[in-house]
C-alpha cells in the first residue's frame, strides 16, 4: 500500500474554496489549513488517486479564524474566516490547523502515468459532463463538481473514477469559456440545455457548484493551449 500524500492544485480564491466544502452539502466538509511559511494553504481534499495519494484543493491565505463561513445574499456570494459558526443560512466549515503534512509535486507530468496519473478524455458536449455530476445526486449524494481550469480557451471537466473497485480515475472535459457565476443549473428532465446561476435559488433545477482551479496544471496532461474552438458560452 503506497503512503498517503497530498498533491496540491492551486484554486482562484477563497470563494472556490468555501463553494466546494460549503454549498449543496448536507454537511460541510472540513476545511484543512496546512502551514506554509507564514500563512496557510486553505483547502479540501477532493478524489483519490490510484497510488493513494490525495487531490488537495486550496487557495493561500495569511490569516485564518476557525470557521470558514458561506452564504449566498440575492445572488451574491460571501465567503469570510470567523472564530464562531454564524447562524443559519450561512453554513460554516470548521477549520483544522496543521503545522505540516506529506505532500508530493503536482508537476511530476508522466512520471508513473500509468499507475497513478489522471486520465483526460474528452466529451462532446458540457451536458454529458453534468449528467455524471447528477449521477450522484440520483444515489442520494452531493451532485459532482465542476472544475473550471483556465487551460486555452477554457475547460469544464469531472473527476470520474472508471470503476468502483479502485479503478483509473478519468477527467471527463469539455471546451468551454469560464463563466461569470458560481452554479450550474439543469433541468433533470430536460438535460439538453445547461444554464449559468449565481445562486442555487430557484426551484424545480438540479445545481452542480462550479470550482476554478487558478492555472492549468501539468498532472492532467492537457495541452498547455488547451483544446481547440470551445463554443460560446
Amino acid at each position: 500500500m503506497s503512503e498517503f500524500t497530498l498533491m496540491p492544485v492551486e484554486l482562484h480564491s477563497k470563494e472556490d474554496v468555501a463553494r466546494l466544502a460549503c454549498a449543496l452539502e448536507k454537511i460541510p466538509k472540513p476545511v484543512l489549513a496546512l502551514r506554509k511559511d507564514d500563512g496557510y494553504m486553505v483547502g479540501s481534499i477532493g478524489e483519490e488517486l490510484q497510488d493513494g495519494s490525495m487531490l488537495f484543493f486550496y487557495h493561500e491565505e495569511s490569516t485564518v479564524g476557525d470557521y470558514l463561513c458561506y452564504r449566498v445574499d440575492e445572488g451574491r456570494e460571501t465567503a469570510y474566516y470567523s472564530q464562531d459558526a454564524s447562524p443559519l443560512p450561512t453554513i460554516c466549515s470548521p477549520v483544522i490547523k496543521f503545522k505540516s503534512f506529506p505532500m508530493r509535486s503536482p508537476s511530476r507530468r508522466g512520471d508513473g502515468r500509468g499507475k497513478s496519473q489522471l486520465l483526460p478524455v474528452e466529451a462532446e458536449d458540457l451536458q454529458s459532463v453534468a449528467k455524471m455530476g447528477l449521477y450522484r445526486a440520483a444515489l442520494d449524494e452531493p451532485p459532482g463538481v465542476l472544475y473550471y481550469i483556465p487551460c486555452g480557451s477554457g475547460i469544464f471537466g469531472s473527476f470520474v473514477r472508471a470503476s468502483e473497485d479502485n479503478g483509473p480515475v478519468l477527467f471527463m472535459y469539455n471546451a468551454h469559456p469560464e463563466p461569470s457565476s458560481g452554479f450550474l443549473k439543469m433541468n433533470p428532465s430536460r438535460m439538453g440545455r445547461v444554464e449559468f446561476a449565481p445562486s442555487p435559488s430557484e426551484p424545480g433545477y438540479v445545481y452542480l457548484k462550479i470550482v476554478r482551479l487558478k492555472d492549468c496544471p501539468d498532472f492532467l496532461h492537457l495541452p498547455s493551449d488547451g483544446p481547440d474552438k470551445p463554443p460560446t458560452d
